[in-house]
């Protein structure tokens, strides 16, 4: 039960981090993994660094954030070592192989198509994986789901000042993404970081919390299954 997991007592009233459905929560059993998701604009890349730069992902640390392979090429704005770029061909050989731990495609303007995906970890660290909202819910069943979430219109000017070649060449592109409603994440993640407003200066230090207590009770089930 989610009670023994502990994920509740990180949540404080008026804090950055919420609970958005109990239940949904409750009937986690085990994190084997931490996938963090949101809409364009979140601030999911910004958390996400914050735990990498945390002693949690240091080479002797707990945490592995594996590189997210995606079928486009780099663009202004995208985050250091975040993203492998893969083209088509390359990415469909890697599934093929049985390389890919979990992979997605996500819909975007014009009928474009996007695929994401993770390689397979063999470091025995819990994985933290940043992804976006169109992750496959039912792909791995034990991971901890936490939704990032920011207001619309603070989510565009953060497009705006992390994308500024898409608002010059694809403002199409903007639109898309700014259609994707923010607050949706929260009808099916186990917990919601709020980054926006007076949260912004804890948001990272709550997922750091939350990663924290996921390896805790990665290394508890461990250890109970030996």
């Amino acid at each position: 039960m989610s009670r023994s997991l502990g994920f509740e007592e990180l949540v404080d009233e008026g804090g950055a981090l919420s609970i958005p459905e109990p239940r949904r929560l409750a009937a986690l059993e085990r994190v084997e993994c931490v996938v963090v998701v949101g809409a364009s604009g979140a601030g999911k890349s910004t958390l996400v660094r914050a735990v990498k730069l945390s002693p949690l992902a240091a080479p002797n640390g707990a945490v592995e954030i594996p590189p997210r392979f995606v079928t486009r090429p780099p663009r202004e704005g995208d985050a250091d070592g975040e993203n492998v770029f893969l083209g088509a061909g390359e990415f469909t050989a890697l599934v093929s192989s049985g390389a890919m731990a979990v992979h997605w495609s996500r819909e975007l303007s014009a009928g474009r198509t996007e695929r994401y995906g993770f390689a397979r970890s063999s470091s025995g660290k819990l994985p933290l994986y940043s992804a976006n909202n169109a992750w496959p819910r039912a792909a791995l069943p034990h991971a901890l789901l936490v939704g990032v979430y920011a207001p619309e219109p603070l989510r565009l000017a953060r497009l705006e000042r992390r994308s500024a070649e898409l608002w010059r060449r694809a403002p199409e592109e903007l639109a898309h993404r700014m259609a994707d409603p923010a607050a949706d994440v929260q009808s099916w993640v186990h917990l919601v970081v709020h980054n926006h407003g007076p949260h912004e200066a804890t948001a990272g230090e709550a997922l750091i919390r939350v990663v924290a207590r996921a390896v805790e009770r990665a290394s508890a089930q461990r250890r109970d299954s030996t």
